[in-house]
């Protein structure tokens, strides 16, 4: 079995299962004025925790309302409050055949719901199909860390659905989760990987043909957690397109692309399926041919290659004492870092992609073992490269020249790894 197989089941799982302990907790009071900032989650104090539940429907469900408000009451009575986006788009339904058709004026059973509960909210939009709740949510919400969690109309969810998948989030940094998915491996490394995986994980893995391994594929339908800023650039396909029902796959390749981690769960946290997605007529995925992704992972290898599902570890770089303006200088360096940690108590500034700059750790800048205890608290991915680059001098400000050279210094022991300090490491190994 390829090395890139197995490099991909320690993500496929993520960390830890929100209910066996030892993931983080959501601090009392994030989503308030007064909140105490999450520093896993890169929030300041005083800002506060923005989430939203984004999910689109159909015709048919719109206008009974029975099911589409059992599943959106389960969102809106979460334990931890967010905002509730349904997508209801105008016009004929594009899976509809031209049979069916949104209504112009919304029902009064969602009038109502939405007088009562001002947390939801109704979005008149194009329909683009499969994803369309998750797209008219990513031009609504412009925050760039706010979390969005994407959901289908025909689940009803556990009260602790957000809050599972949040610390399961802050366990895994950087990474998009779901409550469900799957990887499609070759049959050569199919049997060995669920092996390796466990029963529980291997339910995850499946067998791929010629389009080769694919993958992880996060499934909306039991809850999709990410952050807004991992949707810039995100579009739908072509109606020509053989993906174009196939969010879950267009969306994993679009994180591909980004070079953004999707781990998964492995478990429905609760979730369970109503009447209309048993109903074979009202379900689009009861409805499809049997294991109708072969045609849309063909296009994605046919315009992307290969590459695009390789496993690309998470890497961050680690200095107690950074060079003047390293934040600004990342780019410029080519260094592949998702993010910088340094010892300090100062605010962390933001880029204008919306990522963090350095992220200032509470800790001695004197000691390395403690620097690097407080970076293996907020990295818990095992897979996940730790780059120290050369020491710094023991000064607490430097010169324009200083600095100037320590970026230089820096960038050959990070690129080249070749300096005795540019080793390497992944948490496992410490």
């Amino acid at each position: 079995m390829g090395r890139e197989v197995l490099d991909w089941l320690p993500l496929l799982s993520g960390t830890l299962h929100p209910r066996a302990g030892g993931l983080p907790t959501i601090p009392a009071g994030i989503t308030t004025a007064a909140s105490p900032g999450w520093r896993l989650m890169g929030i300041a104090s005083g800002k506060k925790l923005e989430v939203y539940a984004a999910l689109s429907t159909t015709p048919s469900r719109l206008r009974s309302g029975r099911e589409l408000k059992s599943c959106l009451m389960s969102l809106l009575k979460q334990q931890a409050p967010m905002q509730v986006l349904l997508a209801v788009p105008r016009g004929l339904w594009r899976r509809g055949g031209g049979a069916a058709a949104y209504p112009a004026a919304l029902p009064p059973w969602l009038v109502l719901l939405k007088r009562r509960w001002r947390r939801l909210k109704v979005l008149r939009c194009k329909d683009f199909g499969p994803g369309t709740g998750l797209l008219a949510a990513a031009k609504l919400v412009r925050d760039p860390s706010a979390w969005i969690l994407a959901v289908d109309d025909d689940h009803s969810y556990h009260p602790e659905l957000i809050t599972n998948l949040l610390r399961f989030a802050a366990g895994t940094p950087g990474a998009a989760v779901g409550a469900h998915g799957w990887l499609a491996l070759s049959d050569r490394d199919f049997g060995k990987a669920s092996q390796v995986a466990g029963p529980a994980l291997a339910r995850n893995l499946r067998r791929s043909a010629e389009e080769g391994p694919a993958g992880p594929i996060l499934c909306h339908f039991l809850g999709l957690l990410l952050q807004r800023q991992m949707l810039d650039g995100l579009r739908q396909p072509s109606r020509s397109s053989a993906c174009g029902d196939h969010n879950d796959i267009w969306l994993s390749a679009h994180l591909a692309k980004q070079r953004i981690r999707r781990a998964m769960v492995s478990d429905p946290l609760g979730a369970s399926d109503l009447s209309t997605h048993r109903r074979q007529g009202l379900s689009l995925s009861r409805r499809r041919r049997r294991r109708p992704e072969h045609s849309c992972l063909a296009e994605f290898l046919e315009t992307h290659g290969a590459g695009l599902w390789k496993p690309f570890p998470r890497v961050v770089l680690c200095s107690l004492q950074p060079p003047l303006g390293i934040a600004d200088h990342i780019g410029a360096a080519g260094l592949p870092a998702d993010a910088i940690y340094s010892c300090g108590r100062q605010p962390g500034r933001r880029d204008r992609d919306g990522r963090n700059g350095i992220r200032w750790l509470p800790c001695s800048a004197s000691s390395e073992e403690e620097f690097l205890s407080h970076v293996l608290l907020r990295e818990r991915e095992a897979s996940t490269i730790l780059m120290l680059p050369p020491s710094l001098p023991g000064k607490s400000a430097q010169s324009r020249e200083e600095a100037a050279e320590s970026r230089k210094d820096f960038r050959c022991g990070c690129m080249l790894s070749k300096h005795p300090r540019a080793t390497p490491l992944s948490p496992q190994s410490l």
